[in-house]
């Protein structure tokens, strides 16, 4: 392979250009990552009962104020 081909297929795309990755709908890829969003051990995809516990009490008290009339989606 050329140095010029090398360059080519190394360049970043420009902000927000189509791109042609497959990777989402490869049956491996696309498993793992189910796997990686439903467990509750890791905060590597979605994140943990604890994690999610902890950014909502800080939300309520620093952005809600503690307000009783606030509410917080996607609470447990």
């Amino acid at each position: 392979m050329t140095i010029n081909k090398i360059v080519e297929k190394t360049k970043r795309p420009s902000l927000f250009e189509k791109g042609s990755s497959q990777m989402w709908v490869d049956e491996h890829i696309s498993q793992q990552m189910l796997e990686a969003h439903l467990d509750p051990n890791t905060d590597a995809a979605s994140r943990k009962p604890y994690t999610i516990d902890v950014s909502v009490k800080w939300i309520k008290e620093y952005i809600c104020g503690n307000d009783a009339q606030q509410k917080v989606l996607d609470t447990l």
